[in-house]
């Protein structure tokens, strides 16, 4: 549905009911033979306490013309807020939005809570980042700005590596007590199951450079940094 459309449909709606209920209200006053006026006034207080009751549809109808008019997502779209991880967005609709976790529960969130939170539209990213940090052995220091300088060469001749507009860095980051923490970070451009599919072919390509090497992974220091 576009948004013009749907503001003019909308639109349109309320005008149609308020023209109603001024006519309905003009006829009980000929009927009653009460001013227009004291019927009008009435209908103002009903109306507020009316308008009270129904506050929070009120809002979520509100969210709806601005999802539509601003189209932060579309349907189809993967979407993040801070109350809603990772899900895709199945229907939109006037009052709410239904949408699909990752964990295959659909869900129906109310239309208020996009105007009210900041949405992160993950189907809009240009680009996915490599950040990872990887552990070696004091054994492996000889060799380590070799395997460095190997293994960015062929990182960035890996299909989708931005170089153009991203920086590739891999390099020692820290001598630690135990080992040696080397950085790795690139940006892919595409989707994410092809920045899958790139990660693990940079990190393939990584540890064939430090077995190459005659290097080594110390696995257990880096599993103690993660548990920090």
């Amino acid at each position: 549905l576009e948004p013009g459309s749907f503001i003019l449909r909308r639109g349109s709606n309320i005008l149609m009911w308020a023209v109603l209920g001024f006519n309905c209200a003009d006829r009980i006053s000929n009927l009653l033979g009460v001013k227009l006026t004291t019927i009008l006034s009435f209908a103002g207080v009903g109306g507020l306490a009316l308008g009270l009751a129904v506050k929070d549809m009120a809002s979520n109808l509100v969210g709806g013309c601005i999802v539509f008019l601003t189209q932060p997502f579309v349907e189809g779209d993967k979407i993040e807020t801070k109350d809603l991880k990772a899900s895709k967005v199945k229907r939109i609709g006037f009052y709410q939005t239904t949408v699909l976790g990752d964990d295959e529960k659909v869900r129906t969130i109310p239309n208020s809570k996009f105007v009210s939170n900041s949405v992160s539209n993950k189907s809009r990213r240009t680009h996915r980042c490599l950040a990872q940090s990887v552990y070696l052995t004091y054994e492996t220091l000889p060799f380590v700005e070799e395997i460095i300088k190997e293994f960015k060469e062929e990182l960035i001749k890996i299909p989708t590596c931005d170089t153009r507009t991203r920086s590739v860095t891999v390099g020692l980051k820290e001598l630690g007590e135990t080992a040696i923490e080397v950085e790795v970070e690139a940006h892919f451009e595409g989707s994410s199951t092809n920045f899958r599919e790139k990660r693990q072919q940079a990190l393939l390509l990584l540890a064939k450079k430090v077995r190459e090497k005659g290097g080594d992974f110390a696995i257990l220091d880096g599993i103690m940094k993660k548990a920090k």
